[in-house]
């Protein structure tokens, strides 16, 4: 063999290692075992199961749910100590932004008694059933108390709920039935910077309700039966005090809701059928909604899941319109 040739091939050899040697230097050096080096910025592998006891999960619990509840409450108000029931959905406790609904109950009728009637507990949403001082509300005839009183009253509820619950301001609601309806739409007068919308069923709007009324537009949605012998659909006289007919309380509201009107004519409503025998108009181009229905043979009741209706309506259809013209959904 010629040595010569023998040993260039041993340099080369050589010079091939010592090449590979030095490239493993500058590539911050080679291992002999198969471990693959952890690069501090490299994301971790979603499958890899991370042992590493002394890493701590940087990810908190979710807190569970808390369940849908009701609890009795009171609150000093105006100078009394008031009462309400409170209604609460899945979840109010770790939740921010629930819709919050004042209720109001007729004369001589309680907070329990609107509870059940209207089965809003059902609602997804934060829900107070205030209780009238002797079974009433100002500014009505017969109430005892004045309506700096009951407005100082709603006004702690809603402020207290608020801020408990934090529900959203823009989504805060009163409903009422008959005295509770006239209330409502007290407060849609004299609070108007504080709910988005009203509502109003078998309403008894006495001329006090409307003293001083806010010009600034707030929505609306009105149910009456025109067979209510309490408070008559055209209006009328009760306990020595006048109170507006249904269908003109609300057109008095489209002009104030600036509801679209033709030259100098009052807004008029489009008319549909809702149900059979139950008319719905509705008035177009205003500032806020203005929803009435008008139902044929209606006696003096709030169609909720927990009557047995005199008229021949669906059950629950004065709580199922209420909820969605709030836009609230059923708790599931």
């Amino acid at each position: 063999m010629n040595i010569s040739n023998t040993m260039n091939r041993r340099w080369s050899l050589r010079t091939v290692l010592l090449a590979v040697l030095l490239g493993c230097a500058v590539m911050a050096g080679c291992s002999g075992d198969n471990e693959e080096p952890e690069a501090a910025d490299a994301l971790p592998n979603p499958l890899r199961t991370v042992e590493n006891g002394s890493r701590p999960d940087t990810v908190a619990e979710v807190e569970p749910w808390s369940s849908a509840s009701v609890e009795s409450r009171t609150i000093p108000a105006g100078g009394l100590q008031r009462e309400y029931i409170l209604s609460l959905p899945k979840g109010a406790q770790q939740r921010e932004g629930l819709p919050l609904i004042l209720v109001f109950h007729g004369y001589t009728s309680t907070a329990a008694s609107m509870q059940r009637t209207t089965g809003l507990n059902n609602a997804d949403a934060v829900v107070a059933y205030l209780q009238g001082v002797n079974k009433a509300w100002a500014p009505a005839p017969y109430a005892n108390t004045n309506a700096r009183q009951d407005l100082a009253f709603a006004d702690a509820v809603r402020a207290q709920l608020q801020q408990e619950f934090h529900t959203q301001p823009a989504r805060t609601f009163a409903a009422g039935f008959s005295n509770g309806g006239g209330f409502a739409e007290f407060l849609s007068c004299q609070r108007p910077q504080d709910y988005t919308a009203v509502a109003t069923v078998s309403a008894a709007v006495y001329d006090a309700v409307l003293e001083g009324c806010s010009a600034i537009p707030v929505k609306r949605i009105d149910i009456h039966g025109t067979a209510d012998s309490v408070i008559d659909y055209s209006g009328g006289t009760r306990h020595k005090t006048h109170y507006a007919g249904a269908y003109q309380d609300v057109e008095r509201e489209a002009r104030r809701n600036h509801c679209k009107a033709t030259d100098e004519e009052a807004p008029k409503p489009e008319w549909s059928e809702a149900l059979p025998g139950v008319a719905k108009a509705e008035w177009v181009g205003c500032d806020a909604g203005l929803v009435h229905y008008k139902v044929d043979g209606g006696k003096h009741e709030w169609l909720g899941p927990g009557t047995s209706p005199a008229s021949n309506l669906p059950i629950g259809f004065a709580s199922e319109a209420v909820l969605e013209f709030f836009g609230i959904g059923v708790q599931k």
